[in-house]
């Protein structure tokens, strides 16, 4: 049986400024794709138990400013599973091709925000912040 290994490259960005997540969070989904949808739509729940902020998802063909942008990338070096993670101190961007992409992209976004993320109630006196950063991950 062969050995799939991912490629990952990670960088910082120079920036004083974190993401910082909005009161109103909002999840665009380029596209759509039923099962990248639901996946948003956990994410958001998790997002709004952790923060106690109303996260919304929408899905359609455009991008949200100060927000987390899931799209769609034909690059075929993404391949399955491969992902561009961007942040900037205006918004999140996940890139790829299929949905174990998203998944990897939106678990590489999770291990980036506080460790609070992880409670399933709100947590109080968390700075919700992302450092900016790009992530690339390709088959």
């Amino acid at each position: 049986m062969p050995l799939h290994f991912l490629l990952y490259t990670f960088y910082f960005f120079q920036s004083a400024q974190p993401f910082v997540l909005p009161q109103k969070p909002l999840i665009a989904v380029a596209g759509t794709n039923p099962e990248l949808r639901q996946m948003a739509e956990q994410f958001a729940k998790q997002l709004g138990s952790a923060t106690g902020r109303n996260t919304r998802v929408f899905a359609g063909n455009f991008r949200v400013k100060n927000g987390i942008n899931l799209v769609v990338s034909k690059d075929p070096k993404l391949g399955k599973e491969g992902y561009f993670l961007e942040v900037t101190t205006q918004q999140i961007t996940i890139t790829a091709e299929q949905t174990a992409g998203f998944r990897n992209g939106l678990n590489a976004l999770l291990k980036r925000m506080p460790v609070e993320i992880a409670n399933a109630t709100k947590t109080e006196n968390v700075k919700w912040e992302v450092a900016c950063c790009y992530v690339q991950s390709t088959d």
